[in-house]
Parts: C-alpha cells; sequence; structure tokens
C-alpha cells in the first residue's frame, strides 16, 4: 500500500464514523490512492496555480499575482523532486475531487477502491503519542522525507488534510498529522486544551520522531501552537505555515459572546458547531462537506469531545502571542481572502506576518480552510516556501 494512500486510509474521524459512511470512506480514501498509482496514471501538465497574491519583506509587503511565467519549471525539495511530477499529480487529484471530467473508467476504478478502503480502514493505523494527562492521536506517512507536522484548529480533526497531506507526500515528504487534545481520535483525559499546550504537543511530537528538522503547519488556533513550538525549538523547527491564523486574542462583541455561550451547549452545540463550520467554506467547498461535517457532529457527540471543544474556543492565546518575538523560523501565513472569522482577513494575515517578520499569500476566494478549498494551490506554495528555507 503506497504511502499516500496509508496517510489518507488514516485521516479521518473515528473508525465507527469511517464504517457508518461507506460516502465518506470513499471521498477521504480513494482519492489519495488514485493519486498514488504511479506516473502513468497522471494526466498531462497542467500550469501551476494562479489567482493568489502574495506578499514578503523582501518586496517592501507589495502584493504581486502568481503567474505561471514567474515560477521556476524545476525546484529543488531536497530528494530531486521535479515541480512538473508534483503539478501533474496535483491536476489528477484536482479531477477526481472536481468529478467533472472524471472518464467512465475511473468511476469505475473508485468503485472499486471504496472496497479496498473500507478493507483498510478496519485495519487501523492510527499511532498515539502519550502525554502527561492524555494520548494525542496521529497519522505518520513514513518514508525519510523532511518531516512536516500539520494541526487542525478548534473543533476539527487530522481529516483536514486529507487532500493537503497526499500531495506533500507525494512531493517527498514525510506528514504527521496530528488530532488536537480532546477529538478525533485523540484522549479526553487532558485538563488543559488551550493553544499553547496543544504547542507542547508538537514539540513532543518532534522529539518523539527524532527529526533534527521539522515544519509545522497549524490551521487556526493551531497556528497560534505552531508559534509556541516554533519559540520553544527554534533550532529544531525549519518554518511554520499558519492558515488563517488565530494568533492573538480577538476583540469580540458582547452579543456575539452571549450568543455563543448559549450555542454551545449539549445537546444541540454539535450541531450547531457543524452548521458554523459548514459557514467557514466559501469559494470552493469540497464535495465531501456534506459527510465530513456529519461525521464531525458525530465524533464531537461522543462523551467529552463537545465539552474539549468548549474548553478550546475560551482558552487565551495570550500565552502563545507573547512567544512570538521568539520565533526565528521563516514564516509563511495563508489567508482566504473570504474567511468569515475575521473583519478584515488581509489586514490580520499582514499584521501577524510583519511581527514574524514573514509572507503573506492571500488565496482568492476562499474561506477559513483554503487548504481545503483550494489544496492544489496551497500545496505548489507551501513546497516552494521549505524549498527557499535554510537546512
Amino acid at each position: 500500500m503506497s504511502t499516500s494512500f496509508a496517510l489518507l486510509t488514516s485521516l479521518r474521524m473515528t473508525p465507527s464514523a469511517i464504517r457508518r459512511r461507506s460516502d465518506e470512506g470513499r471521498l477521504l480514501h480513494a482519492r489519495g490512492a488514485v493519486a498514488a498509482r504511479g506516473r502513468a496514471a497522471i494526466p498531462p501538465l497542467r500550469q501551476p496555480p494562479v489567482g493568489m497574491t502574495q506578499r514578503d519583506d523582501t518586496k517592501a509587503h507589495s502584493e504581486v499575482p502568481v503567474h505561471p511565467s514567474v515560477i521556476p519549471t524545476e525546484v529543488e525539495y531536497g530528494m530531486s523532486v521535479r515541480l512538473t511530477d508534483e503539478t501533474n499529480s496535483i491536476s489528477f487529484i484536482s479531477m477526481i475531487r472536481s468529478n467533472k471530467s472524471t472518464p467512465a473508467f475511473v468511476s469505475a476504478l473508485l468503485s472499486l477502491l471504496v472496497l479496498a478502503a473500507a478493507s483498510a480502514a478496519r485495519g487501523d493505523d492510527t499511532k498515539f503519542l502519550d502525554r502527561p494527562g492524555g494520548k494525542v492521536a496521529y497519522s505518520d506517512s513514513g518514508g525519510t522525507g523532511p518531516v512536516i507536522i500539520c494541526v487542525p484548529g478548534i473543533g476539527d480533526t487530522r481529516g483536514q488534510y486529507r487532500f493537503l497531506a497526499p500531495l506533500l507526500v507525494h512531493a517527498g515528504y514525510r506528514v504527521i498529522a496530528m488530532d488536537p487534545r480532546g477529538l478525533g481520535d485523540s484522549g479526553i483525559t487532558f485538563k488543559d486544551y488551550s493553544a499553547a499546550a496543544v504547542g507542547s504537543d508538537i514539540t513532543a511530537m518532534i522529539q518523539g520522531v527524532g527529526a533534527q528538522q521539522v515544519y509545522v503547519i497549524g490551521n487556526s488556533a493551531a497556528g497560534a501552537s505552531a508559534v509556541w513550538a516554533a519559540a520553544e525549538m527554534p533550532t529544531r523547527v525549519g518554518g511554520i505555515v499558519l492558515i488563517d491564523p488565530f494568533v492573538r486574542d480577538m476583540p469580540i462583541s458582547f452579543s456575539t459572546q452571549t450568543a455563543l455561550e448559549a450555542a454551545m451547549h449539549r445537546p444541540w452545540g454539535p450541531a450547531f458547531w457543524s452548521m458554523y463550520y459548514g459557514s467557514l467554506y466559501k469559494g470552493s467547498p469540497p464535495q465531501d462537506l456534506p459527510e465530513y461535517r456529519a461525521a464531525l457532529e458525530a465524533n464531537l457527540k461522543e462523551p467529552g469531545r463537545f465539552e474539549a471543544l468548549q474548553a478550546m474556543l475560551w482558552a487565551s492565546k495570550a500565552p502563545c502571542e507573547a512567544r512570538i518575538a521568539d520565533v526565528h523560523a521563516p514564516a509563511i501565513v495563508f489567508m482566504g481572502s473570504a474567511d468569515p472569522d475575521f473583519d478584515n482577513p488581509a489586514a490580520e494575515a499582514n499584521l501577524v506576518a510583519d511581527r514574524l517578520h514573514g509572507k503573506v499569500v492571500m488565496v482568492a476566494g476562499a474561506g477559513h480552510y483554503p487548504h481545503v478549498e483550494q489544496p492544489e494551490m496551497v500545496a505548489h506554495e507551501i513546497i516552494g516556501f521549505i524549498a527557499k528555507t535554510p537546512r
């Protein structure tokens, strides 16, 4: 079984949720298997992604469009992976995601892969990291390439990386995707669910895998966790990728806070969170979003999990913000231009990037999860960012 398919097999909610939802199994696992079948299955080369704007400190914070004519045709990723191969695989995954140009023979192949995915789901390869107070679940693609640790934000699981992770694996990276404390398959016995505590889980993971240098991807509140980890381990974290990050406590109106406090209670809380979660996708929601939301809601209904979400939601990020000055690793900040979690997404992205001396990439039309809505574009930028970081 290929590393891409093995990773996709384990990026899911819980074993029981996957078995209950064969459609989800098809969508979460089959795509990775198809994309990993090899170069023989890869369609003709597609141009590198267009439609993103980026800003870094070397260009006086100006925003310029990324255009194929200025993107090199070959980038050294540390494993001599050609950009053309990586882009071809990305194009194929994109075709499967859209389901608009999938020929009949591929549809038949996907039907067969449903059976393979269901069989693989029964052989669970979820691993656990022992931590004071509980266990943190994670998936590991394996391999000898540079290590990338992916951490989802509040109220989500490592399944969030079901589209981005296979692209990074195909580019030669070893990808480790973690469930946050209390969610997915992680334990519910922790007493601290703050972003700083999740940051300590990241540093423990770095020590556990034994890699001398890693790159950390953090979405939403896990962006603050990535900052914490980079400050704690400056010689081991080679770069941080923050996706629509909350690295500070944002002001919230009294009326909004009151409404949230009323909504975030059992028994209606998990359904409310699922509805709110769905509203955070804007330009290109994935086809499996209804199934993913249903599985996420089922996970939150399990004992202790919604309570973990509540604790995360109200925990202060001030301890993480206080560590920003201690971060010396290169940083890149992705932000969906239509992210409803921010009054001014571009302004927040620039504020965070300025404090980290990093680069901003605005993803046009995307919401809070641009790496799910436009994984090919985000993967392309991440690979280029890592290629330029000091080793």
